[in-house]
């Protein structure tokens, strides 16, 4: 089927046959169950991933036709007008928040938000970014948006939000010859099921898709220059925070090996209460470190 006709005429992409994007119809009727029930002040989360070789499978610009599938529905179904730009997409927890709440202040209720493969969105569940996330999702209800995030690996999510929180996982990849243009589509009953059996082994094979389709790979529906520089910027911001991190844990390890050094040569001349308040740390991180060191020496 085609959507989008009026926005996308012929000549918008090389060797455009007709107006508008083809659209897999099953994957929009079953887009069209959620827009009927978003209304209905209702929010949806939605995951993508891949399943092999996690990069270069077309995930962000699929994720695009996604979004002008969704808005085709919600000016169909609803007669709301929805637009897709680079206000819909970002690249990290903290714009993903940002522009959510952008979204619902510019009276954009029922809009699509997209968080595009931030690696904010794998990790340890106690780690300050994913409890960030989970509170700002315990949060989205109330701003009725189709969230899509487009995820670096399925397994890797923490499993409170893949297996109970989303509604639905699409999962990208290479057809044959390495050509881009797959996907599956797993429904709340298959998600649940494959990341519990399969994340053991990260084996998608031990739960079949609820349907699966292809796409047609446009390319960029939103400014690629501004989508570009924009992530750019995302890469160069998380390079500088990894460079600063190193620097943090090089500080803390030479503060550790002094405190350790001094304790060794003062004993019983200072108290380790003493040295902690020179040092400005706790009694307890001194324990920590003292007993990390012990049962360093018995290991060796």
């Amino acid at each position: 089927m085609k959507i989008q006709e009026k926005k996308y005429p012929m000549g918008t992409f090389p060797k455009q046959r007709s107006a508008g994007l083809y659209f897999d119809e099953k994957l929009y009727d079953n887009l069209k169950e959620l827009a009927k029930a978003i209304v209905d002040d209702n929010s949806f989360l939605l995951l993508v991933s891949a399943q092999a070789l996690s990069v270069r499978t077309g995930k962000s610009t699929f994720v695009q036709e996604l979004a002008e599938g969704w808005n085709d529905i919600m000016r169909k179904e609803h007669n709301i007008k929805l637009d897709l730009s680079m206000k819909n997409i970002a690249f990290n927890a903290d714009d993903f928040e940002k522009k959510a709440f952008a979204l619902y202040e510019d009276k954009q209720k029922y809009a699509t938000i997209i968080c595009d493969e931030s690696d904010d969105l794998t990790g340890h569940s106690l780690s300050a970014e994913v409890k960030k996330i989970k509170r700002f999702l315990r949060k989205a209800g109330q701003l009725n948006l189709l969230m899509i995030m487009i995820l670096p690996d399925f397994f890797e999510f923490p499993k409170s939000i893949a297996v109970n929180r989303s509604v639905g996982l699409i999962t990208v990849d290479y057809g044959e010859h390495f050509k881009r243009g797959s996907w599956k589509f797993y429904n709340f009953k298959a998600k649940k099921s494959l990341f519990i059996r399969g994340k053991a082994y990260n084996d998608y094979a031990v739960q079949h898709p609820s349907f699966y389709g292809s796409f047609m790979g446009y390319g960029y529906l939103v400014d690629e220059d501004e989508y570009r520089k924009e992530k750019y910027r995302d890469l160069e911001e998380d390079a500088e925070k990894q460079k600063s991190k190193k620097i943090e844990l090089s500080k803390k390890a030479i503060l550790k090996g002094v405190f350790l050094k001094l304790e060794e040569m003062f004993h019983g001349r200072v108290t380790q209460k003493e040295l902690c308040e020179a040092f400005d740390i706790s009694v307890q991180t001194a324990c920590t470190w003292k007993k990390i060191k012990e049962e360093t020496k018995l290991s060796g």
